[in-house]
């Protein structure tokens, strides 16, 4: 069970800042799980499909185009699961909510995000920024513990033959 501090410890949940943030904190924990888990499936089929065709046919140049078709749709995949991811938390959280100390908190982490802040996007969205790079790179380092041949396979793929 996720246990998550909100930073509205303390004060009655009848006070529309907390309810605000709590409702905030469950969109943001549920919108991410959602993000992360439809990344790592798609991203673990790209992997799948290189491992079979490098490994297993390394000569079939038609099974590693098949394998950068399926990484190509995994890409496009991920775009459309980090536009749910922003309209999920957006629907939800307003930046009150989402970055002050009284609410969320983000604001506190900000210095923690590899995403650096942008001018052309907002405090929220940067926040969902770093939320989804996080979950990124966690998934990239999975998929690297699980499939450790996994940089080789593709230095393989793109290297000249």
């Amino acid at each position: 069970m996720l246990v998550v501090a909100t930073g509205v410890e303390g004060r009655s949940e009848a006070d529309p800042r907390v309810v605000a943030a709590l409702r905030c904190q469950k969109a943001v924990v549920a919108a991410a799980d959602r993000f992360a888990g439809g990344r790592d499936r798609d991203a673990g089929k790209c992997v799948a499909s290189l491992v079979r065709c490098l490994m297993g046919r390394p000569e079939d140049t038609g099974c590693a185009f098949r394998a950068s078709g399926a990484c190509a749709q995994s890409y496009q995949k991920q775009a459309t699961l980090l536009a749910g991811l922003r309209a999920s938390i957006r629907k939800r959280c307003d930046a009150a909510s989402l970055l002050a100390t009284a609410g969320i908190g983000f604001d506190g982490i900000a210095g923690r995000c590899t995403v650096p802040p942008n001018g052309a996007v907002d405090a929220v969205d940067h926040a969902i920024a770093c939320l989804a790079d996080a979950h990124v790179c966690a998934g990239a380092r999975t998929i690297g513990v699980s499939v450790p041949r996994t940089a080789a396979l593709v230095t393989m793929r793109n290297s000249p033959t």
